[in-house]
């Protein structure tokens, strides 16, 4: 999913980016159309990133 949006972005002449929070993630998007990488996070995506990984687990789990 991130690819192709990306992909469209670039297509469209724009500079697309991507959040890569690790080295990782920005070999794997580097490798493509991405040109821009967020390597930091505010409050409220760290927030949102750890309510994602909680989705699924039984709510006694969820911190």
């Amino acid at each position: 999913m991130i690819e192709h949006v990306v992909r469209e972005v670039a297509a469209a002449g724009k500079g697309p980016g991507v959040l890569a929070l690790w080295a990782q993630g920005q070999a794997r998007h580097a490798g493509g159309d991405a040109r821009l990488f967020a390597t930091g996070t505010t409050g409220i995506v760290t927030q949102a990133l750890k309510q994602a990984a909680q989705m699924g687990q039984p709510a006694g789990r969820r911190q």
